[in-house]
């Protein structure tokens, strides 16, 4: 859901858990986007329409700015 998406590079957001059981702290997604964001990139996360998950998408500059 939207709430989800806009806490889910939050640090320490665990997220839904898997039907095994195993979850994250949300950690690995913050330190991901504070290093993309180093670079004077974008990471941006969207639902998949057809099935449970989601998908992420990272824009890099090809230049430094």
């Amino acid at each position: 859901d939207s709430e989800a998406l806009r806490r889910l590079f939050l640090p320490f957001e665990e997220g839904r858990r898997s039907a095994f059981g195993l979850g994250g702290l949300g950690v690995s997604r913050y330190v991901c986007k504070a290093i993309i964001e180093a670079h004077h990139g974008v990471i941006t996360a969207r639902p998949r329409e057809a099935n449970p998950g989601g998908i992420l998408t990272v824009t890099l500059p090809l230049s430094a700015r």
